[in-house]
């Protein structure tokens, strides 16, 4: 929708193979929300990103088949810390619901354990979109548009699926929120997201 439908918005997959272990790692970029005072279609936002959750679903059951450690990384759109925000519209009353629609639907209906990454290694969803400092101030000021600088959203995730390798384990001091800050340029990091790192080990 919107700008949104000038991009090949879709799931990418590969299969990583690291010495006896296989990883089958799964990226995308789902629809955003653009500022609306119209709530029908604020709505069609998180119905087309409900869709889109369904598809990779099907796209990881298609392709994961075999053995290995399974990931989908990437820019879900869906804030992890709408919980703690108030709600945009008054009548949309499950809209701090949709973190927990996307974990039941990537996990087949309870037919998967999914494992988010993040909130995992911080004890909360992290700030990776809009982030702000200690006094709600923007981090970002160049390439975030005005309007969302300081939305603290949590938007990017390392989700992982079923059970992890045998052997394989993830170091949890090195798995972070990584701004990748750059210096001598008029912005002050490489993207308006903070990136993330998650550390697999055996």
């Amino acid at each position: 929708m919107d700008t949104d439908s000038l991009s090949q918005k879709g799931c990418l997959y590969t299969q990583v193979a690291v010495d006896t272990k296989t990883f089958h790692v799964f990226s995308t970029h789902m629809q955003a929300s653009y500022s609306t005072s119209n709530f029908q279609k604020y709505r069609s936002y998180r119905n087309v990103r409900r869709t889109q959750l369904q598809e990779i679903r099907r796209f990881m059951d298609h392709k994961a088949s075999e053995k290995g450690t399974v990931l989908l990384l990437g820019d879900l759109n869906i804030d992890a810390r709408a919980e703690s925000k108030p709600r945009v519209f008054s009548e949309d009353i499950d809209y701090q619901d949709e973190y927990a629609e996307c974990m039941s639907i990537l996990s087949g209906e309870g037919r998967v354990k999914v494992r988010d990454i993040m909130r995992e290694r911080y004890g909360e969803s992290p700030s990776t979109y809009g982030r702000v400092d200690e006094k709600g101030q923007p981090l970002e000021r160049v390439l975030t548009a005005p309007r969302v600088q300081n939305s603290d959203e949590s938007i990017d995730y390392v989700l992982l699926f079923g059970e992890i390798e045998e052997e394989t384990k993830i170091d949890f001091e090195q798995t972070e929120v990584v701004p990748f800050y750059v210096e001598n340029e008029p912005f002050t990091q490489m993207s308006d997201h903070a990136g993330l790192q998650a550390l697999f080990y055996w």
